[in-house]
This record gives structure tokens, C-alpha cells and sequence, in this order.
């Protein structure tokens, strides 16, 4: 059936009929106004329905639920969305700039030689029958000749466009196509100068993981762009179980086969805190930022926080079993991490100007 508009104070009556307590109309009016109703109450419902006996019955909230519960759980929502949003754009920037490095490095920085095809694998055969390398290239000429600055600067200036300029204009899309397509000695490298860690130790392991991590990273940020409930999202690609990053946060085999850290917030946070094992500005800033904000939630909904937390899959100790102890633990020896990366010297023709 279709669903027919309502006015305010129609959306307030079916709420009111739905067992919702709402203690102050016009606050409501206001809230459904700012945020409307579909964001507030489609998103973030669930956890506060009764069960259903049959599927077709309309929705009745559980005694005492307060409009208040909708909107304290919306906001927290919103700034897990934008932590998240942050270290995102954090770990974007690293990989375009190492990306950038890579191809200045090992092809030139001219873009007839670091766009040249014997770069890159071919791929796969896509459905309109060109291969994964000739979108890519043909993804990344776009960029180049983009109307956008700095791109068309650099093209009228001084006739090219080098990689750390093309990286400006890089999706996640195309991050994650170039690391595809990238042979195996500039993968391994990439991996090795984003983790710190040496490029000997890079297995085939550490590159599934490395590659699944960048599918889950891009997809959690498409959605939280868009504005998508987050704390309870679930995306399509799975991390793989690697022991050193799930044992590290008390994730046994047994609980991953069971959800937790393979596809939800928990592996998100995981995988982007062994991401940035090595940056110890952008992991203390995520983790004060979330903590902050389960403590904040925590204090205003007691009675509703560990059902929250179960639904990012995060354990109810968390702080003690999956932050303080061991995400914190941070190198932040940079001498170290260069040393681990193994930079080779750079000749003065590929120094980004």
C-alpha cells in the first residue's frame, strides 16, 4: 500500500497511538521539522519496539519509550557518523599521497609515463567488454583533464599533470582499482610505506586483509556520506579473520564467526585502528572522539546503551578489552618507520614541487 503524506500533527497522533511518550509536542514538531520523520523514526526505531507476533502489524513502542530515546540515539548516530566521516578522509589522504609517491617513484612524473599500460595489470574483462585497466586509465585521464583546480593549473602552467596533483582527484573507487591493478612489487610497497610495516614481511595474508579493508573503507564511507544510519550498519564485504589485528582486540574466532569484527562498527574501528597503528595524532583524536561520545550516550541512556553497543559489536567493556590497552599502544618512533618502509633514496626529478 501506498504511504500517504501526513502532516505534523498526523506523525504526531500515529506516534502517540504507537505507545510513544512525547512529553513536549512542539519540541517533537520541532525535531521531526529539522530532521524529519523518516530520518528520526525509520532509522532509529528498532531497538525500542515491541516484538511483533505478525510481520503486518503496526508498530507499538515499548512501555515508557520517550521521543527523547529517538532523539538522543539520532544525535549520537550523527556524531559516530561524522568520527567516522574524519578518520575516513585521514586514512583517503594517506593512501593518495603514497599512491602519488609510488607512481612519481617508480614510473616518473610525467603523465605519459606513470598512465603508461605496462604499469598496471590488465584485470578483468568488464561487461561492455574492455578490460579493468582500460577504465582505470581512462578514470584517471578524466582527472587529469578535469576543468577543476589544481589539475587545470598544472595543465596550463606547465603542461602536466603529475601524480601528486592526479591524487588530489582520486575517489576510494579509484584508490582501491589502482591498488588492484598495481603489480605485485607497488602493491607490497604500498602496503608496506602505509603500515610501516618492512616490505618482506608483506604476505599474501596481510595483502587479502590490506584489500578487504579497502573495500569495507569505502563502502562504510559512501554510506555515512550519505547520511545513513551507522552504528548498527552492516556492509556486504567481510574482513577476513587475521589473527594479529582480531586477537589484538580480543576477538576470538569463535566471535567472528558469530558477526562480531567481521562486517560491522567493530571491524570498521578494528581495521582502521591497525590502519593507523603508526599515525598516533589521527588514532588518539578517533578514539577520544567515539569514547567521548558512548560516555555521552551512556549518561543520557543507561537503560538503552547495551543494546547500542551490541549492535556495533562492541564488547561492554570496551574500554578496558578494546581501546585503553592495546590501541593506544602506539609507535610513534618515525625514525622507525621509516626505517621499516625501507625509503629508498629519490633522485631530484621526483621531488613533488
Amino acid at each position: 500500500m501506498a504511504k500517504p503524506f501526513k502532516t505534523l500533527d498526523e506523525q504526531i497522533d500515529i506516534l502517540i497511538k504507537r505507545n510513544l511518550v512525547i512529553k513536549d509536542i512542539d519540541q517533537a514538531k520541532f525535531s521531526l521539522t529539522k530532521h524529519g520523520y523518516y530520518s528520526i523514526i525509520n532509522g532509529y526505531k528498532d531497538i525500542f519496539l515491541k516484538e511483533k507476533a505478525n510481520p503486518m502489524e503496526e508498530d507499538c513502542y515499548s512501555d515508557n519509550v520517550n521521543f527523547t530515546d529517538l532523539i538522543n540515539l539520532y544525535y549520537f548516530d550523527v556524531r559516530l557518523r561524522n568520527e567516522i566521516l574524519s578518520a575516513l578522509e585521514s586514512i583517503e589522504g594517506t593512501l593518495q599521497s603514497n599512491i602519488a609517491y609510488i607512481l612519481s617513484e617508480k614510473f616518473g612524473y610525467e603523465k605519459t609515463d606513470y598512465l603508461c599500460p605496462t604499469n598496471f595489470k590488465v584485470g578483468r574483462r568488464t561487461r561492455n567488454g574492455r578490460n579493468e585497466r582500460e577504465v582505470l586509465l581512462e578514470q584517471l585521464e578524466k582527472i587529469c583533464g578535469s576543468e577543476e583546480h589544481p589539475m587545470k593549473h598544472y595543465r596550463s602552467r606547465y603542461g602536466n599533470v603529475p601524480p601528486w596533483i592526479l591524487a588530489k582527484g582520486l575517489t576510494f573507487g579509484n584508490i582501491i582499482y589502482i591498488y588492484k591493478l598495481f603489480k605485485k612489487e607497488e602493491k607490497d610497497y604500498l602496503i608496506s610505506r602505509c603500515l610501516g610495516t618492512p616490505i618482506n614481511e608483506v604476505d599474501e595474508k596481510l595483502k587479502e586483509f590490506f584489500s578487504k579493508m579497502l573495500d569495507i573503507f569505502r563502502r562504510y564511507r559512501n554510506w555515512a556520506a550519505h547520511g545513513g544510519r551507522i552504528y548498527s550498519h552492516k556492509v556486504r564485504e567481510e574482513l577476513p579473520y587475521y589473527p594479529p589485528v582480531h586477537q589484538k582486540y580480543g576477538i576470538t574466532r569463535g566471535n567472528y564467526n558469530k558477526g562480531q569484527g567481521k562486517n560491522d562498527i567493530m571491524g570498521l574501528c578494528l581495521a582502521m585502528f591497525f590502519f593507523m597503528d603508526s599515525y598516533f595524532h589521527g588514532s588518539v583524536q578517533f578514539f577520544a572522539g567515539l569514547d567521548h561520545n558512548l560516555e555521552h550516550y551512556q549518561k543520557r541512556n543507561p537503560g538503552y546503551y547495551p543494546g547500542v553497543l551490541k549492535q556495533m559489536g562492541f564488547p561492554s567493556d570496551y574500554e578496558e578489552s578494546f581501546f585503553k590497552d592495546k590501541v593506544l599502544q602506539i609507535n610513534t618512533n618515525s625514525k622507525l618507520f621509516l626505517e621499516r618502509i625501507q625509503l629508498p633514496s629519490v633522485s631530484p626529478n621526483t621531488i613533488p614541487q
